[in-house]
C-alpha cells in the first residue's frame, strides 16, 4: 500500500465499505485520514480541522476520492492550486479557509 495508486484503490475501496455501514460521517473521515495520510498530507491538520469546524455530517464520494489527489498534488503552500480546477466544493472552500 506504499504506492499511491495501492492507496487511492484502498480509499476508494474503505468508501465503499463505509458507504455499505453508513458511517461515511465526518468524523469518521477525520479519523481514517488521520491514518492514512499521515505523512502523505502536510496540510492534514489544518484539513481535519476545517472539516470539523465546517458542520459537515458526511463527506461525499467525490471528496471521498479526490482528497488523496489533492495530497498528493497540491503543494503545502497552495501555490499550485487551480481556483478554476474541478475540485470538490469541500476542497474549494478548504482553500478558501486556508488562505
Amino acid at each position: 500500500m506504499g504506492q499511491p495508486s495501492g492507496l487511492k484503490t484502498a480509499l476508494v475501496q474503505g468508501w465503499h465499505v463505509l458507504e455499505e455501514a453508513v458511517v461515511s460521517t465526518q468524523s469518521t473521515g477525520i479519523r481514517t485520514w488521520k491514518i492514512v495520510l499521515a505523512g502523505r498530507f502536510g496540510l492534514l491538520e489544518d484539513w481535519c480541522t476545517f472539516v470539523a469546524q465546517h458542520d459537515r455530517r458526511s463527506i461525499t464520494r467525490d471528496t471521498w476520492n479526490l482528497l488523496l489527489d489533492f495530497a498528493l498534488t497540491i503543494s503545502s503552500d497552495l501555490s499550485n492550486y487551480d481556483d478554476e480546477g474541478a475540485w470538490p466544493i469541500l476542497i474549494d472552500e478548504f482553500v478558501e479557509w486556508v488562505r
